[in-house]
């Protein structure tokens, strides 16, 4: 279990220390996204590798979250931080918040992308209703880029960027699987609730599920997948490792 989180700690320093040579090297508003292409994806999986990080790394966390700009990465590291430490949620709620706050800035109060998503989340619902039993099992795996992906491109008179997933993993769940998804998963969490509510690294990759299709992107399918196995298995899985 501790070589499983010390790797997955380090795969997040490493971006960290990429994103910081392109943040200093490359001129102000290049790209910077470390390895993975794309700055949304790397406050993502830095907020989720970050979360379960010995807690004099959790600035350097932060400082590569920062660097991202990626809004969705900040909240769910501030989420993430309230869970682990409940007893302190008065300084960790002003540490995040400034994070927070820093990465707006930095990112600019434009608002358009969150329009956006609730543009495509409206096209979703309305189609989800339009035959009963749609809501009941959905439309099927891989639905949504069959057919979500056109209804954008028929109604897209307001964005010019129609998207592939649904920026929202509970609402493509929905979609795709109906009400019988959401009960199999939501089954799956409450059986493991105990252990679930206190990994932080869980608690960061349910938040940005909610802005993010964050566990069909290689990297941060990864990182949440290993955050949610660990948490999973519980102390059982730790005792079994270390031979108690």
């Amino acid at each position: 279990r501790r070589w499983r989180e010390a790797i997955l700690v380090a795969a997040g320093l490493v971006q960290v220390g990429f994103v910081t040579g392109q943040w200093w090297l490359l001129p102000a508003g290049e790209l910077t996204a470390g390895s993975l292409g794309n700055a949304s994806y790397l406050g993502v999986f830095l907020a989720i590798a970050g979360a379960g990080a010995p807690v004099w790394l959790l600035p350097v966390f932060g400082w590569g979250i920062l660097l991202t700009r990626a809004r969705i990465g900040a909240l769910a590291f501030l989420v993430a931080l309230c869970v682990r430490y409940p007893k302190a949620r008065l300084p960790v709620l002003a540490g995040g918040l400034t994070l927070l706050g820093i990465t707006f800035m930095r990112h600019g109060w434009n608002m358009d992308s969150v329009a956006h998503r609730m543009w495509v989340t409206g096209i979703a619902l309305r189609d989800l209703v339009a035959v009963w039993w749609a809501p009941l099992v959905g439309y099927g795996p891989a639905a949504w880029l069959n057919r979500v992906l056109f209804l954008q491109k028929d109604s897209s008179a307001m964005f010019s960027e129609i998207f592939g997933q649904a920026h929202n993993e509970y609402l493509q769940v929905a979609y795709e699987g109906g009400i019988v998804a959401l009960a199999l998963v939501g089954l799956w969490v409450w059986a493991h609730r105990q252990t679930l509510r206190e990994s932080p690294g869980a608690a960061a990759s349910a938040v940005t599920a909610l802005g993010m299709f964050t566990f069909q992107v290689a990297a941060t399918a990864i990182a949440a997948l290993t955050v949610f196995g660990l948490a999973s298995g519980g102390r059982k899985g730790e005792e079994h490792e270390t031979g108690a």
